[in-house]
């Protein structure tokens, strides 16, 4: 009998040992299906406990008459198997209680590090908004371009139905603020829509910025300028 115990406090030390570990070592779904494992494994070994050793302290008492024989058999579960049973309930509360913590907490610091990121997004404005040469925003303002505005401007941007991007002539006004603007609002009488419902502050400063990596490169067919050199500065 003491073997046995000590085998379940060996796994519910251990199982304790999982939940000290916390999702940092394992992910959140496989971190559950662990803990419910160790603890059906932990039930199926307290049944068969409570099954063998009743079946130990079992004793018949025949008593015969003259119809039937009827068989009373008796067991005693001992003391320590109500005391497991106790472990294991409170130790169930206190993962559901410990998982349900830590779940709102990660979901907390989600909200937390989204309305950071909303309020990052919403400070980009055409007043605020900087040209962005790191390769990662060129990256994105790139794919962003070639998804919706290659029709207008062609992939080198050297236009088409838009104006031409390499040259120095803008139409609206060169540098990241007025392109920016521009993508912002659209340019109705030019059949440009606004792009502010499709695309958020950060992906329009992208695309800004890649446009603006077009000047002074040569495009295969140029479209005549149109507009007015823009003498400011780019950023």
């Amino acid at each position: 009998m003491f073997s046995k115990i000590n085998l379940l406090i060996l796994l519910l030390s251990f199982s304790l040992q999982i939940l000290a570990a916390g999702e940092s070592d394992f992910p959140h779904n496989y971190y559950n299906i662990v803990i419910v494992i160790l603890m059906f494994i932990i039930i199926i070994a307290l049944l068969s406990i409570i099954y063998f050793e009743g079946k130990k302290k079992k004793s018949e008492t025949k008593s015969h008459n003259k119809f039937n024989t009827i068989k009373n058999l008796t067991s005693k579960i001992p003391s320590w198997v109500f005391k497991l049973v106790y472990l294991i309930v409170l130790m169930t509360v206190v993962l559901y209680f410990y998982d349900f913590g830590t779940s709102e907490s990660k979901k907390d610091n989600g909200n937390s590090e989204d309305s950071s990121l909303n309020k990052d997004d919403s400070s980009i404005n055409e007043e605020t908004v900087t040209l962005k040469t790191d390769s990662i925003s060129l990256k994105s303002g790139k794919y962003i371009y070639d998804s919706n505005c290659i029709a207008c401007h062609l992939g080198d941007g050297g236009g088409s139905v838009g104006p031409n991007f390499t040259d120095e002539y803008w139409i609206y006004g060169g540098g990241i603020k007025n392109i920016f603007k521009s993508i912002k609002y659209g340019v109705p009488e030019k059949g440009m829509i606004s792009w502010q419902t499709v695309l958020n502050p950060k992906q329009m400063q992208e695309v800004a910025s890649y446009i603006l990596s077009f000047q002074g490169t040569t495009p295969a067919a140029p479209k005549q300028p149109e507009g007015e050199i823009w003498k400011g500065e780019k950023k």
